[in-house]
């Protein structure tokens, strides 16, 4: 595992990136993390991790030792708030114990930073995640399936019933795992708020353990209820404390994240897994516009170190995240007065208003609003210890 490290670090990769949440990441040892890292490390490149769970301090504790031990410049991906479960009681610690620990860290030498989405929910995922593995999102040829396909078997009782029996194994087997992790215990159902859904708004804000509650069944027969019932717009997240969000957020070494993955206007509103997440359209400009124009959390300058210079910096990105002569000239221009974001829960897809300009590399790629059609994007590849540490010096 070294040797591959060593080999994509050579060919360009920026770092190692671990989810110990999930499998098989969460098999993975703190020493082999460590090992690991120090391959990383000695190549100039970065640790980011989605750690081992954000209902204790444990799985943190975990990152800023491996940051410290290795010692690699490391990014504790979107730190969390504390979550509600259903809506009447808050899980996990509190912003201040979170950040204490992280300034202790700092104060200790490792360079760790952090980077928070700037939501109170988490993404649209469709109820059929709670019912399909990733491996049974494919047929035997290897062809993705559609929601249709899956639809079809749910609406046959022999195939619903064997859909739902692997589901609730794999769901008692996950919560084991991470209950034995997290060490809290909690209900299946409560990790699941609905935020959409067009036949049911009564049940938005409620989780799938009080919502099958109220149904008389159980989380998993719900989920696959809700998903016939509304043909597939019932979707779920998590709901977050806004005060720790807004805490976390202001501490001078987190940056704002996106966590997700680039995706079309207009593809088809319900597929398979995910809808795209509202921070993909709008949390830059939620950002600007909320917390610094309205609520005036930070000031402008601030929020757009956190978005630009302080993220090249964790990265190791030397030639950009600042305006000055030999960077890379990747410019957006907006207006402070107007920017904000337009995305919502229910129709996520909406672009912000205020941006007037994005350049890339020198090319107008947005004019007045308008995309111009240039694509001026290029690979990003680590430029290797040698010349990346001289060229951040």
């Amino acid at each position: 595992m070294k040797q591959w490290v060593a080999q994509a670090m050579e060919q360009g990769a920026w770092g190692l990136t671990t989810g110990l949440v999930y499998k098989p990441g969460r098999n993975a040892t703190t020493q082999e993390i460590i090992e690991l890292a120090r391959v990383a490390a000695h190549h100039g490149g970065s640790y980011m991790s989605h750690i081992r769970g954000y209902r204790t301090l444990d799985g943190a504790k975990e990152f800023y030792q491996i940051a410290q031990e290795t010692p690699i410049r490391s990014v504790l991906s979107h730190h969390t708030a504390r979550m509600f479960t259903q809506q009447k009681k808050l899980e996990g610690p509190l912003p201040e114990h979170q950040l204490a620990l992280f300034d202790e860290a700092r104060q200790r030498g490792a360079e760790v930073y952090m980077d928070v989405l700037p939501w109170t929910g988490y993404s649209s995922t469709s109820m059929l995640s709670i019912l399909i593995e990733t491996e049974d999102k494919f047929d035997a040829q290897g062809k993705r399936r559609t929601l249709d396909d899956f639809m079809t078997l749910l609406r046959d009782p022999g195939k619903r019933k064997e859909i739902e029996d692997q589901a609730r194994k794999e769901k008692a087997r996950d919560s084991q795992i991470r209950q034995a992790a997290q060490k809290t215990e909690f209900e299946f159902g409560d990790m699941y708020i609905i935020n959409r859904s067009i036949c049911f708004p009564q049940y938005v804000e409620r989780s799938l353990a009080e919502i099958a509650a109220m149904r008389g069944t159980d989380a998993i027969s719900t989920a696959a209820d809700l998903l016939l019932e509304d043909e597939g717009n019932t979707f779920w997240g998590s709901w977050r404390n806004e005060g720790d969000v807004k805490e976390i957020l202001n501490h001078p070494a987190t940056m704002v994240g996106t966590d997700g993955y680039a995706v079309e206007q207009d593809p088809p509103l319900v597929h398979v897994g995910d809808a795209p997440a509202v921070r993909l359209f709008g949390s830059f400009p939620k950002v600007l516009g909320t917390y610094v124009r309205e609520d005036r959390l930070l000031s402008l300058e601030e929020a757009v170190r956190k978005m630009t210079s302080l993220p090249a910096q964790a990265v190791g990105i030397p030639d950009r995240g600042r305006i000055a002569p030999g960077m890379r000239a990747d410019l957006c221009v907006f207006d402070p007065d107007r920017i904000a974001h337009m995305a919502t829960y229910f129709e996520p897809r909406q672009y912000c208003v205020g941006i007037d300009y994005v350049l890339v590399n020198g090319q107008i790629a947005l004019e007045q609003g308008q995309f111009t059609g240039a694509l001026a994007g290029q690979v990003l590849t680590h430029p290797g210890p040698r010349e990346f540490h001289s060229r951040l010096s």
